[in-house]
């Protein structure tokens, strides 16, 4: 019923109800990565796989949330599978910021030669 939103990205959205959860998460995946980035060249984070273990975290935390909010909204359940796929969005997104990094910085890599 939204107007505002293509009619294939509806049809899409009905036909991946809980596929469509992962979207937004992987763009959060992707932006704590980038967050924590700037971190890491400051020198205060050295450990990439305990930053992906808390921005998994962080993302699960915000899943469940958004999850839970859906108990005082009438005509809405909270699903599992939305926080599982949440999850995988949000891994997804931080896997594709860590293969975006070393695309970069080995193209950074090819040119200092």
């Amino acid at each position: 019923t939204e107007t505002y939103v293509p009619k294939w990205l509806l049809d899409w959205s009905n036909t991946y109800y809980n596929l469509r959860t992962a979207g937004p998460f992987v763009a959060i995946g992707f932006l704590l990565e980038l967050v924590r980035r700037q971190k890491k060249i400051i020198g205060k984070i050295r450990n990439y796989f305990r930053v992906f273990v808390e921005n998994t975290a962080i993302s699960l935390a915000v899943v469940c949330i958004a999850e839970g909010g859906q108990f005082i909204l009438e005509n809405r359940n909270p699903d599992f599978r939305d926080i599982f796929y949440g999850i995988l969005g949000s891994v997804i997104g931080s896997i594709a910021y860590y293969i975006l990094d070393k695309l970069m910085n080995f193209k950074n890599v090819g040119h200092a030669v």
